[in-house]
Formats: structure tokens, sequence, C-alpha cells
């Protein structure tokens, strides 16, 4: 095999129909002499597969099945890897506009003071020209499915509508106004948090959530998704528990990603960042909980006992200062675990490498 490298065609998005009459075909293409990457439970796979996608759909793989459909436009794959596409658990797309900005920095320590008052100053021309943008980086590396979490998640929907990408999207609810955002001292963060500006942006995710899911052909489906367990005080996470159990909607945040967070939530409350969620309403099997390094054992098997799902970002976690989240201890009991990229970076290959490398390194062993 010559290498990997992208297909030269631009393939419908699965779920994106395109309108055939009277039930026939409107397109058929056969992908064909490529390695096949199955991914069944065999985990087989075809040295010179075909892949057969019919209306937008995938509806056959084998072998040679172009023979059988001589009509079929053809796209010759030889010396490509063929296989699903790869699903990005927790990235915001309308960070890529910061890409750069944020290199060989305490990122605790930027985090309150400067990157909230930026948030502030987007606006949906500039989030949707981020998200065009990391979009199609995500494509151009295999990634085909994502999972986004971010202010003006309207202007994020057109990017992926565009684009074609499929996306699990949510729009950021905070327990404060960005225009009066935390502020970091040596005696803490002052988070601020404000009555009003919480019920208007849980108000207003709550609309786009409604009015968005299943939209793009049913590619984009949404979530609630309150920031973090430090930057919503205990009443708004219930709050948005309440609103995602009337919906039956996922709920998508970041969990003990920093230790001031851990810190904060311990100051206010006397529980640990997961055990703040069970005590919320929030820690069921709907939750996907970004990062999770600050957590405790008994944590872990909360997680674990709720089948909450982990989006682990070794890659980000790594350049914030070397936080490794707790992987052996996820799997040894039973977390569900998917890979995230962040921010600034779309690679989902090349994270899985590193986290193959990281907790390697971090366990001295190489099994």
């Amino acid at each position: 095999m010559r290498g990997v490298r992208p297909l030269p065609i631009d393939l419908p998005c699965a779920g994106h129909r395109l309108g055939g009459r009277g039930g026939e075909p409107s397109m058929r293409i056969v992908l064909e002499g490529g390695a096949v990457l199955i991914c069944d439970a065999e985990r087989r796979a075809l040295s010179e597969g075909s892949v057969v996608i019919e209306d937008g759909r995938i509806v056959s793989v084998g072998e040679a099945l172009h023979q059988h459909l001589p009509s079929a436009e053809r796209v010759d794959c030889r010396g490509c890897v063929v296989m699903p596409g790869l699903v990005n658990s927790h990235v915001h797309l309308g960070e890529q506009l910061f890409k750069g900005l944020l290199e060989d920095v305490d990122f605790e320590g930027v985090f309150y003071s400067t990157l909230f008052a930026w948030e502030g100053r987007l606006t949906p021309q500039l989030v949707r020209r981020a998200s065009l943008a990391a979009a199609v980086e995500s494509l151009r590396c295999g990634v085909t499915t994502i999972a986004d979490m971010y202010h003006h998640a309207d202007a994020t929907a057109e990017a992926v509508q565009a684009v074609g990408i499929r996306a699990v999207l949510g729009q950021k609810v905070l327990g404060f106004s960005l225009g009066r955002p935390p502020v970091a001292s040596a005696d803490g963060v002052d988070y601020r948090f404000d009555r009003g500006a919480f019920r208007d942006q849980l108000a207003a995710a709550c609309e786009f959530a409604d009015r968005v899911n299943g939209s793009a052909s049913g590619r984009i489906t949404t979530a609630l998704c309150p920031h973090a367990t430090n930057t919503l005080e205990p009443w708004m996470l219930e709050r948005v528990a309440e609103e995602a159990d009337r919906r039956s909607l996922r709920v998508h945040m970041h969990v003990a990603q920093m230790e001031s967070e851990r810190d904060d939530v311990a100051a206010r409350s006397g529980m640990g960042c997961v055990e703040i969620l069970d005590s919320t309403g929030l820690l069921t099997e709907r939750l996907l909980a970004a990062h999770a390094i600050f957590v405790s054992e008994s944590e872990v098997k909360q997680l674990s006992a709720r089948r909450v799902g982990v989006a682990h970002n070794p890659v980000a976690n790594a350049k914030d200062g070397g936080l490794v989240a707790p992987v052996p201890l996820f799997r040894a009991q039973g977390v569900e675990i998917a890979l995230g990229t962040d921010a600034f970076h779309m690679n989902l290959l090349e994270t899985a490498r590193f986290a193959v490398y990281l907790h390697r390194a971090r366990a001295g062993d190489a099994r």
C-alpha cells in the first residue's frame, strides 16, 4: 500500500438524501480497490475491497462489487485506506480563531482573566468563519462527526451544514455574563454569578436545541451545554438537568478540567466535581464529561455506575502543563472513553497516537 490519502471526491454525508424519483436512486458511487477497514465485531479488513454508496448512504461492503454495478460512478481507491469516519467527542470549532494565541502560557492563569474576555467580543460572523475552517480541517483529518459546545451556536450550525459534517451542537451556558466575566486574584476567583444572565443563556440554549435538533437532514443533533461544574452554581446545574430531562437531551460539559475547578467546587459544596453533578441530577448516561482529570477513585466508580461517557483530550491537557486524566483507572472501572481534540487542532489520529504514548510513558508499560 502506497499510503493513506484523502479521497479525490466530495462524497455526500450519510443521512443526506439526493432526491431520486420514483424510488430509484439518484446517485450510486463505488469506492473500489482500497484497503477497507470494516470495523465490525471481528475487526475484518479487505485488502482490495469495495464500498457502495447509494443516495448518500453506505449500502454494501465487499469485494469486486463494481462488477455488479456497471453504471455506477467508480472511484479508484488503490493506495488508500477506506474506513468509517472518526468521531471528535469534544471540540470548540469557534476557538480556531484563537489558534496560536495561547501557546506556552499558564492556561489556568489566563482562563479567567483572558479567555472569557475574548469570547465576550466574538460575533456570529467570526464564529461562523472559524467554525468553517475547523470543520474543513476536521474532514481532511478523517473526522466526520464532532461534539461541539460554544457561543453563537447558530453560526456553528450554519458552518456544519455548509461543510457537510455530522455534529452534536450546543449553546454554551454560563453562570455569569460575558460582559462581566470572572476576576481571578491571589485570593481566588470571583465568578460574579448573575441569576438573570444565567436564565437568559439557558433559555437561549433550550430554544436553539429545540429548533436545530434534527436539522441538516438529521446530521445535526443538539445538547445542553453548561460550561463547567465551577462556572455555574449548584441550583443552576439543577435547572439545566431539569431542562435536559424534559427534552431527553444529552448534556455536554467540562468536568474536573482544572485544579481550581475541583477546589472551588469543594469550597462551595464540600463535594467533588462528579459528586456535585450527582447531587444536581446531571450524572446520567446522557452526560458527556470532558476531561475528568481531577477526580477521585470513588468518583470514577460513580461515572461507571451511571454510564457516563468521558471525552479524553490528551494533547490539549498536556499543553496545559502535563495534566493527565486517569485513563487506566477509567478502563479498570469500565468507564466509556472517547477522544477529543478540544481546540486549535482537529487531527484525531495524531491525538490517538499521542494518547497511547502518553499513557505508556506514564505507566512505564509498553502494553
